[in-house]
C-alpha cells in the first residue's frame, strides 16, 4: 500500500480538525475566530446548518459526524484520494456557499436579535440549561446577565420595575372616565402689602437720633421702643410742664393756709356769739385765725371793757354818785365798742372766705395750665405710658398721697412743689422714644444714628404681613366676566399655588394700561407670600363635558407619540392615544383609552424615564 499522503488529504484533515475544534468551542458558548489563511470563511454552526434547537442532543451530532468523516478521510486508500481530489472543486463550492451564509451571520456577531426570532425563541434565558450553551445566542445576551438590576422593557415596551424602583417611583392608578374641561381666563398679578395694616411712624418732634434699637425685617410688638431721639423742643415743653407743676404746688400751699385761717376765724366767730369772758378766750388758742382773728379778738375785748365801764357808771349814776354826762359817755363808748366788734366779725368772716375762694381759683387756673402743658406733650407725641412715667417721676397731684385739702370736685390730692423740682432735675427732658403703635414687621427705616429728623418724614414703616393683597390686572373686555366673591386660582413659579376669592374690583381703570385691579385678600400666617412676588391668576368662565378626561401629566410623549401607561400584569405598558381638547390641568382622550380602563394618573413621567433609561442602558449599541 502506498503510504504517500496527497495534498488533498492534508486539506481534508485540516478542515476536519477545524470542525472538531469549532464544535468543542461551540459547546462552551465561545465564539469561533476565523482560522489564519481562511479569512472570510465561516464555519456553519449547528443552528446555522438548520439543526433543530428544540433537542440539545442534536447539537453534538454534527460535530460527531464531522469527526467521523475526518477519521475516514485519514484511512482512505490512494485510489479514493484521487476521487477526493476530483471532488475538490464541487466541495469547495459548497463550502464557499456555507461561508457566504455564515459571513452574513458573522455580521450580526455582538448584536441583539429580536425577541421574536423563531430560531432562538426557545432558547431565551437558556444559557445555563443543563450545562449547554448555544452558539446562536448573541454575545452579551447569554442568559439575562446583561439585564441584571435593570427594569425590563420586554415585548412591545412593557416596563417592569425592580424592587428598588418600586420604592422610589410611585404611581397613582385611576380609571378613565368623563370629566369637565374648563375655559379659563388668566390675569397677571402681584403680591402686595395689605395697606389697611400699613403704619408710617413719623415723630412729632424734630431731633437727632441717639439710639436706633430696631432694623428692617424685625418683628415688633405694640409699645416696643424703636429709637430714641434728642429733641430740644420736647425739652422746652417738659420744662414748661414742670414749671406749671411748681406753681400748682405753691397754689396748693396757699390754699391750705387760706382754708386753715378761714376755719379758725369762723370758729372764733362762733365762739364769740356765746359771749365768753376774756378768761375763757385766753384759755383757747386762736393763732391759726391770723390777722383777721386778732382784729376780732381786739374788738371783742374792747367791747367787754366798754361794757364793764358802762355798768359801773350806770350803777354810780343810779346812786347819784356820777354825773349824767359820765353816764352818757360810758354808754356811747359801749355802743361804739359793740359796733366795732360786730363789724370786725363780719369783715373777718368775709375776708377769710374771700381769701380762700381766691386761693381755690388760683389753684384751678394753675391746674388748667398744667393740663394744657400736658396736652402739648401729647401733641408732641408723648403717649399715656410716657406721661404716666413722667407723672410718677414728677410726683404730680394725684400720684403722691397726702392730705385732702380741697373740697372742690376739680381738686385732687395735693402735694408740695419740692417733688416737681426734684423731677425737673432728674428727668431727661430732651429724650423722646419712638415706639411701635401696633405689632408687625419693620419694612422701612429712615433713622440712622446721628441723623436729624425734621418731624415731617417717616422714621419707620411697619406692616402686618399676616395678610397680604394680591392685585390682578384685568383688561376692560374681561371686567364683565368677573364679580366680587368669585374664586380665583393663582400660581407662583417661586412658591406654592393657592386659591382665594375676589374681595374687591376697583372702579378705576388705569389710563396707561387700560386695566382695572381685582384684589384678593390672602391670609399669610406663615409669611410664605412675600410682597413683590409675581403670580398668574386663573378664573374659570365655562366648562365642557367630555367622555374621557385624564390629567395632563398622565400623557407622555415617547418617540413622537402620545402614550398613556396602563397596568399590564407585573408591569406597565405604554398605550398610544389621541389627545383632543384640554385646559391647564386636564386633556381629553379621543381614542386609545376607553372609559373605565385603568391608567397611571400620576407617575407616568417616572415610568417613561425608567423605560428610556432601561432601554438605553441594557441595549446600548444594539438595534432591535
Amino acid at each position: 500500500m502506498n503510504t504517500h499522503i496527497r495534498p488533498a488529504t492534508i486539506i481534508l484533515l485540516t478542515l476536519s480538525l477545524v470542525l472538531a475544534t469549532w464544535t468543542i468551542q461551540a459547546g462552551s458558548g465561545a465564539e469561533v475566530a476565523p482560522v489564519a489563511g481562511l479569512q472570510g470563511a465561516s464555519i456553519a454552526s449547528p443552528g446555522a446548518a438548520g439543526d433543530d434547537h428544540d433537542d440539545h442532543g442534536d447539537h453534538a451530532a454534527p460535530g460527531t459526524g464531522a469527526t467521523g468523516r475526518a477519521d475516514r478521510n485519514d484511512h482512505d486508500d490512494h485510489d479514493e484520494h484521487d476521487e477526493h481530489a476530483g471532488e475538490k472543486g464541487p466541495a469547495s463550492a459548497v463550502d464557499q456557499a456555507g461561508r457566504d451564509e455564515h459571513a452574513g451571520e458573522d455580521s450580526h456577531a455582538g448584536h441583539a436579535h429580536e425577541a421574536g426570532e423563531a430560531d432562538h425563541a426557545d432558547h431565551a434565558g437558556a444559557a445555563g440549561s443543563e450545562g449547554h450553551a448555544h452558539a446562536a445566542t448573541p454575545a452579551g445576551h447569554a442568559g439575562e446577565g446583561g439585564h441584571a438590576g435593570h427594569a425590563h422593557a420586554g415585548q412591545e415596551g412593557l416596563v417592569v420595575l425592580t424592587e428598588a424602583q418600586r420604592q422610589t417611583v410611585g404611581q397613582t392608578i385611576q380609571k378613565a372616565g368623563p370629566g369637565r374641561l374648563f375655559t379659563e381666563l388668566s390675569f397677571p398679578g402681584e403680591v402686595g402689602m395689605n395697606e389697611d395694616t400699613l403704619i408710617h411712624i413719623v415723630p412729632r418732634v424734630p431731633g437727632i437720633v441717639l439710639k436706633a434699637m430696631r432694623t428692617v425685617g424685625e418683628q415688633v410688638k405694640a409699645g416696643d421702643v424703636l429709637a430714641v431721639i434728642d429733641s430740644p423742643e420736647l425739652g422746652e415743653a417738659k420744662a414748661a410742664y414742670f414749671e406749671v407743676f411748681n406753681e400748682l404746688g405753691y397754689c396748693q400751699t396757699e390754699l391750705k393756709r387760706a382754708r386753715e385761717v378761714e376755719s379758725a376765724v369762723l370758729g372764733l366767730l362762733a365762739t364769740l356769739e356765746k359771749k365768753p369772758s376774756l378768761e375763757e378766750l385766753n384759755s383757747r388758742k386762736y393763732g391759726a385765725a391770723g390777722e383777721q382773728g386778732g382784729r376780732v379778738l381786739s374788738a371783742y375785748a374792747e367791747m367787754l371793757l366798754s361794757q364793764s365801764v358802762f355798768d359801773r357808771k350806770a350803777r354810780l349814776a343810779k346812786e347819784n354818785l356820777a354825773s349824767e354826762n359820765d353816764y352818757l359817755q360810758a354808754k356811747a363808748a359801749l355802743e361804739k365798742a359793740q359796733a366795732d366788734s360786730y363789724t370786725s366779725r363780719g369783715v373777718a368772716g368775709f375776708l377769710v372766705t374771700q381769701e380762700r375762694l381766691k386761693a381755690e381759683q388760683t389753684q384751678r387756673v394753675t391746674r388748667f395750665r398744667l393740663e394744657t402743658a400736658e396736652r402739648k406733650l401729647r401733641i408732641l407725641g408723648l403717649g399715656d405710658r410716657e406721661i404716666a412715667r413722667l407723672s410718677r417721676t414728677a410726683g404730680i397731684p394725684g400720684e403722691v398721697t397726702g392730705p385732702t385739702l380741697c373740697t372742690d370736685p376739680a381738686c385732687k390730692t395735693e402735694t408740695t412743689p419740692l417733688a416737681g423740682s426734684q423731677a425737673a432735675h432728674e428727668h431727661h427732658f430732651t429724650e423722646f422714644s419712638i415706639v411701635a403703635p401696633e405689632a408687625g414687621t419693620i419694612i422701612g427705616k429712615h433713622a440712622a444714628l446721628g441723623e436729624r429728623l425734621s418731624g415731617e418724614e417717616e422714621a419707620f414703616t411697619i406692616a402686618d404681613l399676616s395678610t397680604v393683597w394680591v392685585n390682578f390686572r384685568v383688561a376692560t373686555r374681561d371686567l364683565p366676566l368677573l364679580r366680587e366673591g368669585m374664586p380665583i386660582l393663582f400660581e407662583c413659579p417661586q412658591g406654592p399655588n393657592s386659591e382665594g376669592t375676589i374681595a374687591r374690583i376697583l372702579p378705576i381703570v388705569s389710563q396707561d394700561t387700560r386695566t382695572a385691579v381685582a384684589r384678593v385678600v390672602l391670609p399669610n400666617p406663615s409669611g410664605i407670600w412675600r410682597p413683590g412676588t409675581f403670580v398668574t391668576g386663573y378664573v374659570r368662565s365655562a366648562a365642557d363635558h367630555v367622555a374621557v378626561v385624564v390629567p395632563r401629566m398622565a400623557v407622555q410623549n415617547i418617540e413622537g407619540k402620545d402614550v398613556v401607561f396602563v397596568p399590564d400584569g407585573q408591569g406597565f405598558r405604554p398605550v398610544p392615544v389621541t389627545v383632543g381638547r384640554g385646559d391647564r390641568e386636564n386633556v381629553e382622550i379621543v381614542s386609545g383609552l376607553a372609559a373605565g380602563q385603568a391608567y397611571v394618573a400620576h407617575g407616568a413621567f417616572d415610568l417613561k424615564a425608567v423605560n428610556v433609561t432601561s432601554g438605553a442602558g441594557s441595549h446600548a449599541g444594539h438595534g432591535h
